[in-house]
C-alpha cells in the first residue's frame, strides 16, 4: 500500500520527518518497505484491516505519537426537491452476504477528465487516472478504506438495485473484458433483469460510467468478509476492493464515506444530488465489548503496567473504556477493528503501543542439538514414519521457506520473531523466511485442500525447523501432526463425526506408545496460536517436547480458514534421548483382578490427571491401575461441577486376593482422596461431595 506523506499530513499535524514516521509505524507492526519522493510503501498483514488507508495509517500515526487526528471536512451537498425514494429502490435477498447498502443518486454529471490535485493523488498511490468520477471512488477508497462504484443510471432496467446470488447460467462480462459465469453461491448486485457487478469484488462493463453518462447511482456497502474471500479465490478475480472487502470494512462508515464521494463528485462534474440516501441494513452494528485483566497483561508482557497506563494506551487506540474494577477493564472495540474478539488481542495492542522494544525477556530460550550421528537419527525417523503411517495418516512434504505473512502466523510468544532466520536474497518474497515451526506450511496443505474442495486431511511431517538462538543457528528435527475435517469416510458402518482434540491427543499417544517411550503426561498450556481451552504441552522428566492442540481461530482466520484445525508438533531429538532400547517382558498374571468403580463429584476446574496422581502416590502394592472410566456432566449437578468415574485394579501376584483385603485398601486409597478434596473445597469455599 503507498501513502503519500503530503496526504497523510492533512490527517495529522506532525513535526516528524519521513524517516522517523516510518520508524513510529515500524514499532506499532506496520512494516514499512520502502520511502521514495516521500511516498510510503507499507506491507499490512491480514489484522491490519483497519489500516488499509490514509486515515487508518493516521490512526496509527496518533495513538504512537499522541497527537491528535484532523477530522475530515468536506463541503455540505447540496440536495434538490425530488426524493431519492421516488426515483429508485434497493432489494436486498441476502441479508447475511450483505448486512448493508447504500446509495446516493446523482443528476446532471459532466464526465470529464481529473483535475491535477485529483490525478495526482490517484497516481502517487499507484493507480490509474479515468475520469471525475471514477477517481473520486478510487480517493475514498484511499482515504476512508471504503471500497465503493457508480453506476450508470440510465443504463440500470427499471432503474432499480437488487443485491442476490447468481442464477445459474448466468452470465456478467466484466470492466476487465472478461466473461465470467458465476456459481449460485456468487453475489451479485444486479439490476432488474441482469447482473451489473459482482459484489465487493468488480463491476460490470454493461453500466460503466462513460463519456456519456448524465445520471450515477453511487453505492457504498459492507459485504460479509468471508463471501468475498470465497467469491474472488473461485473466480480468480482480485480488486482494490475486494482486499479490502475480505479483510473487513467499516459497516458504520458506509454513509460517511458516500457522503464524502458525493460532495467531491457534485463539486467536479457540476451534478446535483436528489434528497435523501437510500440504506438497506439487516442489523444496528455494535462496538464489540472485550474484557483484560491488568494481571494477565502484565505476566504475559513481563510488565509493571498500571491501570491508568493501560487505559491511556486504549484510549489512543481509539478504544473506549467501558468499564474499570480492580484488576479489570472493559473496552468496547469500534466497528473498524475486526481484529479485536478476545482478551489476548487487547494484550497485543498494549504491547504495539508500549513498545515491543520495552518488553524485556528474563529467560532466553534454551535449545539442544542432538550428540547422535547420523545413521541413528535416520533409523529413528524412519521408525516414527511407520509408527504414523500405521496410525493410518498420510506424509506430506512442504517448503523449509516459508513467506513474511506466513512467518507473522506464529511470530508470537512460543515463536519470538527475533527467532526468525530471514534470507539476504530471497528468489521471492513467498520463500523468504525458513520456518521456525512446521505450522505455516501445514496451514498451507489444509488451505490448499480447503480451496479444491478437500475439507477433511490428517497427515503428518518429518522435517527441520531453523530458529537462531544466544546468537546461535539451529535446525532440529521435528515431527507436526495436523487433523482437520471428518474422522472418517462416510459409509453405512460409520456415522460421521468431525475431529476432536481427543483423535489428536490418541494419535500422539498410540505412537510415543509405539516408538517405546512409557512415562509422559500432558500438561495445559497457554499459548495464543492455540485455542485457550484446548491445548497441551507434552512432558517427559519435566521436559517440555512438544505441543499439541486446536489453533486458534484468530490464527486460522490470518490464514484463510474458518474449519477448526488441529496441530501437535514434537522434538524428535528430545524424543529419541528417552526411547527405551530394551524392553523386558514381564509374565502374565497367574491370579485373578478384583475390580472396583467409584464415583466423586468434582469442582469444574479440578483436573482429572491431579486425582490419578494422588491416586498412584498413596503407594498400595495391591493397586495394579486405576484409569478414569466416565465423565458426566448435567443440568442438574451444574455448569460448575462434574461427576468423574475411576475404576480400580486390584491384584496380588503371589496368591488370590481376599474380598477384606481388597475393601481394605480400597477404602483406605478413596478416603484419603476424598479428604484431600474436601480440604481442597474448604481452602477454595466450594463443597465436594463423593460416592463410592
Amino acid at each position: 500500500m503507498k501513502v503519500p506523506l503530503s496526504w497523510l499530513k492533512e490527517y495529522i499535524s506532525t513535526s516528524l520527518t519521513a524517516a522517523q514516521i516510518a520508524d513510529t509505524l515500524t514499532n506499532v507492526g506496520l512494516e514499512v518497505e520502502s520511502i521514495r519522493d516521500s511516498i510510503f510503501e507499507i506491507a499490512l498483514t491480514p489484522n491490519f484491516a483497519h489500516s488499509a488507508s490514509i486515515r487508518g495509517i493516521a490512526r496509527e500515526l496518533s495513538a504512537a505519537t499522541q497527537e491528535s487526528l484532523t477530522p475530515l471536512k468536506f463541503p455540505p451537498i447540496e440536495e434538490d426537491e425530488t426524493s431519492i425514494q421516488e426515483l429508485t429502490s434497493i432489494t436486498v435477498e441476502n441479508p447475511v452476504g450483505c448486512p448493508r447498502y447504500a446509495c446516493r443518486l446523482i443528476t446532471g454529471v459532466l464526465i470529464t477528465p481529473s483535475p491535477a490535485w485529483l490525478r495526482e493523488r490517484i497516481e502517487q498511490c499507484g493507480m490509474r487516472s479515468v475520469n471525475n468520477v471514477v477517481d473520486v471512488t478510487n480517493l475514498v477508497l484511499l482515504e476512508l478504506g471504503q471500497p465503493m462504484h457508480a453506476f450508470d443510471f440510465d443504463r440500470l432496467a427499471e432503474q432499480r438495485i437488487v443485491v442476490r446470488n447468481a442464477r445459474q447460467g448466468e452470465k456478467i462480462i466484466t470492466l476487465d473484458g472478461k466473461e465470467h459465469y458465476p456459481t449460485e453461491e456468487t453475489l451479485l448486485i444486479c439490476d432488474a433483469k441482469k447482473a451489473i457487478a459482482i459484489a465487493g469484488i468488480m463491476g460490470s462493463a454493461d453500466t460503466e460510467v462513460s463519456e456519456k453518462t448524465t445520471s450515477i447511482l453511487l453505492e457504498s456497502a459492507f459485504f460479509k468478509p468471508s463471501e468475498i474471500r470465497r467469491t474472488g479465490k473461485r473466480m480468480g478475480i482480485h480488486s482494490d476492493g475486494s482486499y479490502r472487502f475480505e479483510r473487513g470494512t467499516d459497516p458504520n462508515g458506509v454513509i460517511e464515506a458516500l457522503e464524502r464521494a458525493t460532495s467531491l463528485i457534485c463539486s467536479l462534474s457540476g451534478g446535483k444530488t436528489s434528497r435523501g440516501v437510500l440504506d438497506v441494513k439487516s442489523q444496528e452494528f455494535q462496538p464489540t465489548k472485550v474484557s483484560c485483566r491488568l494481571s494477565r497483561i502484565n505476566r504475559i508482557l513481563g510488565t509493571h503496567l498500571a491501570m491508568s497506563e493501560v487505559e491511556t494506551i486504549f484510549r489512543l487506540l481509539g478504544l473506549t473504556v467501558a468499564h474499570i474494577q480492580e484488576d479489570h477493564i472493559t473496552v468496547k472495540a469500534p466497528t473498524y477493528r475486526h481484529d479485536i474478539h478476545y482478551e489476548i488481542d487487547l494484550i497485543e495492542e498494549v504491547a504495539r503501543l508500549y513498545g515491543y522494544d520495552n518488553l524485556h525477556k528474563k529467560e532466553k530460550a534454551f535449545f539442544r542439538t542432538s550428540l547422535l550421528s547420523h545413521s541413528p537419527e535416520y533409523v529413528f525417523t524412519r521408525k516414527v514414519r511407520c509408527r504414523l503411517i500405521s496410525e493410518g495418516l498420510q506424509e506430506f512434504l512442504t517448503c523449509d521457506l516459508i513467506s513474511p505473512t506466513q512467518a507473522a502466523l506464529i511470530s508470537t510468544d512460543n515463536f519470538p520473531s527475533r527467532a526468525l532466520i530471514k534470507l539476504l536474497n530471497p528468489h521471492s518474497i513467498e520463500h523468504a523466511v525458513m520456518r521456525p515451526s512446521m505450522l505455516p506450511g501445514m496451514l498451507s496443505v489444509v488451505k490448499y485442500n480447503a480451496d479444491h474442495d478437500i475439507y477433511s486431511i490428517a497427515g503428518f511431517e518429518v522435517g527441520r525447523v531453523h530458529f537462531t538462538a544466544k546468537e546461535r543457528y539451529y535446525e532440529p528435527a521435528a515431527l507436526s501432526i495436523v487433523l482437520t475435517g471428518e474422522r472418517a469416510k462416510e459409509q453405512w458402518e460409520k456415522k460421521e463425526g468431525c475431529v476432536d482434540f481427543f483423535d489428536l491427543k490418541g494419535i500422539v499417544v498410540n505412537f510415543l506408545e509405539g516408538i517405546k517411550i512409557p512415562l509422559f503426561s500432558f500438561c495445559p498450556s497457554r499459548y495464543s496460536n492455540f485455542h485457550p481451552k484446548r491445548q497441551a504441552v507434552m512432558m517427559i522428566e519435566n521436559i517440555e517436547v512438544g505441543i499439541i492442540g486446536e489453533i486458534h481461530p484468530l490464527t486460522l482466520k490470518e490464514a484463510g480458514l474458518e474449519q477448526p484445525v488441529y496441530f501437535a508438533e514434537l522434538n524428535l531429538e528430545d524424543l529419541h534421548r528417552f526411547v527405551r532400547e530394551v524392553i523386558t517382558m514381564e509374565p502374565l498374571p497367574q491370579f485373578p483382578a478384583s475390580t472396583r468403580d467409584w464415583t466423586v463429584t468434582l469442582a469444574e476446574h479440578i483436573e482429572v490427571g491431579t486425582i490419578l496422581k494422588r491416586i498412584e502416590h498413596e503407594q498400595c502394592e495391591l493397586l495394579e491401575s486405576c484409569s478414569l472410566l466416565d465423565l458426566y456432566r448435567s443440568d442438574t449437578l451444574g455448569s460448575k461441577r462434574k461427576n468423574v468415574t475411576f475404576r480400580f485394579v486390584y491384584r496380588d501376584r503371589r496368591k488370590t486376593l481376599s474380598l477384606s483385603a481388597v475393601e481394605k485398601e480400597h477404602f483406605r486409597i478413596t478416603k484419603s482422596i476424598t479428604e484431600y478434596l474436601q480440604r481442597k473445597s474448604h481452602d477454595e469455599n466450594s463443597g465436594t461431595t463423593a460416592s463410592y
